[in-house]
């Protein structure tokens, strides 16, 4: 590693290594917004546990872009629910509304962010949150990359985001972004590139591979990245490197998506624009992707990558590796032992002799190391058992042919499933609390009511059922939840 060289003057830091050299912005067009790494955190956190749904992530999202607009213009703020809707989506619903709603009441009783008329106020730590157990989130945070640095996030991508994309496009989004968006104070310049490893991100983020490796494809389409040229080895030591493009926008969705409303289109530097070429609608690509197999062979998985990838053992390694496999076939109590050249289908239920076959096949070179080639070794076993009327002869071909393009969501999601259990043992349930164990007062008894009312029917909110049926006022019906909702947490906790 090379050294660092004084100056009387300055510091000056030496070149990057072959392959390292980073992509240098003099701005970013359409200004930015400063969001912590440990924002980006909770609000994930939040969505990946189940605390919130997707539509009230992308609010959040919507919430930075409103907020940020106010930074630039004296005027005395508003907000209002349809600037909200102007973001997210689905205006000219009354379903619609009531969601929106919904989800702005959600975010504030979690405490990640505060939207009232005048003021939006956002969580800068996890204790702000009105979460107890926080363990997941520390697991979370201790996997970033300076966790404390704020990053510099284009507003036109924050509206995108708002718009909405799918949960693994949206994961590798802030994924890229906490590794590729740096600011310079010394002189004033911004970093747009990094690199990023897709197992990383599958890791942190609680997603599959595959779902990576198909929102990097789908987010190179939509020019989000641009793939920077790198050697193999450079790929297998630091991961992709990539380049955000910081003058990238979302198309514009037609005339129908143009709104005139200056408090809407004001852009950062105050100015009353058209927001034709930056709207943030949803867009057909933002609705989720598909995984055909036919589409899922990533840039990096051809089979000439794939013989550079194959580790190479020596002559004598391979000849104690075949003279091993002879001796499990044949074992010594007479009962053959598993072994790739004979896949029994007894074997492929047995998850122990499962792990002996992918021991095997990592010597052979059929199969990746660490715990990412086992996941997907094991994933490719539940692939033939399920599709196979010979799973053993099914799995060889999956192996010599490296058909990996051929393993599903539900298949990792149950081999995911195989490993966790032969390492941890079955998994036990605790019996849950029964409801009468729940002392309810009366004004718990209208809430628990209203609750299940408007569950059953769609487009109406219990706090509109609460103001017609009980003539509630807003001021009650928030009091009442709040409390109703602490003593479910305590019940379930």
């Amino acid at each position: 590693m090379q050294a660092l060289a004084y100056s009387e003057t300055n510091l000056t830091v030496p070149e990057e290594p072959l392959g390292l050299q980073s992509v240098w912005e003099d701005k970013i067009v359409g200004r930015y917004r400063r969001i912590s790494v440990h924002q980006f955190c909770m609000a994930w956190w939040l969505y990946a546990e189940g605390h919130m749904s997707r539509r009230a992530l992308r609010v959040y999202f919507a919430a930075h872009e409103m907020a940020e607009r106010r930074e630039y213009s004296d005027a005395r703020p508003t907000y209002s629910l349809e600037e909200i809707k102007y973001l997210v989506g689905g205006r000219g619903s009354r379903r619609a509304d009531a969601d929106l709603s919904a989800d702005v009441k959600k975010l504030g009783r979690l405490g990640l962010v505060k939207i009232r008329r005048r003021t939006i106020e956002f969580a800068r730590s996890v204790e702000e949150l009105e979460i107890e157990d926080v363990e997941g989130f520390n697991a979370l945070l201790e996997q970033m990359p300076h966790p404390r640095r704020v990053v510099p996030v284009p507003r036109r991508t924050v509206r995108a985001l708002a718009a909405g994309f799918g949960r693994g496009v949206t994961a590798v989004m802030i994924a890229t972004m906490i590794r590729s968006l740096f600011w310079h104070r010394k002189d004033d310049t911004y970093r747009v590139d990094g690199r990023t490893k897709g197992s990383w991100i599958a890791d942190a983020f609680g997603v599959s591979r595959r779902a990576v490796s198909d929102a990097r494809r789908q987010l190179t389409e939509l020019g989000w990245i641009s793939p920077v040229p790198s050697q193999q080895w450079e790929l297998n030591k630091w991961g992709a490197h990539d380049r955000i493009n910081p003058d990238w926008t979302p198309e514009a969705a037609g005339d129908a998506s143009v709104d005139t409303d200056p408090a809407i289109v004001e852009n950062r530097a105050g100015e009353a624009t058209t927001a034709r070429g930056e709207t943030a609608s949803p867009r057909p690509e933002n609705y989720g992707g598909f995984a055909s197999p036919d589409l899922n062979n990533s840039a990096s998985s051809n089979e000439e990558d794939l013989k550079t990838r194959r580790p190479s053992r020596a002559p004598e390694a391979r000849r104690q590796a075949r003279l091993v496999s002879k001796e499990a076939i044949r074992g010594d109590t007479g009962q053959k032992q598993p072994s790739l050249r004979d896949i029994q289908t007894a074997h492929l239920a047995d998850t122990e002799a499962v792990l002996e076959l992918y021991r095997q096949a990592e010597t052979e070179g059929l199969a990746g190391g660490g715990e990412g080639g086992r996941l997907e070794f094991v994933a490719l076993v539940e692939r033939a058992r399920a599709h196979g009327t010979r799973p053993g002869a099914l799995l060889t071909w999956l192996l010599r042919k490296r058909r990996h393009e051929f393993i599903t969501q539900a298949d990792e999601d149950r081999a995911a499933q195989r490993i966790r259990e032969h390492r941890n043992g079955p998994s036990e349930r605790t019996p849950e609390p029964r409801a009468v164990d729940l002392i309810l007062s009366k004004e718990d008894a209208i809430v628990r009511v209203c609750i299940l009312v408007a569950k059953q029917h769609s487009g109406i909110s219990p706090e509109r059922l609460a103001r017609g049926k009980y003539g509630w006022t807003s001021e009650q019906w928030e009091k009442a939840r709040l409390a109703y909702d602490a003593k479910e947490r305590a019940r379930w906790t």
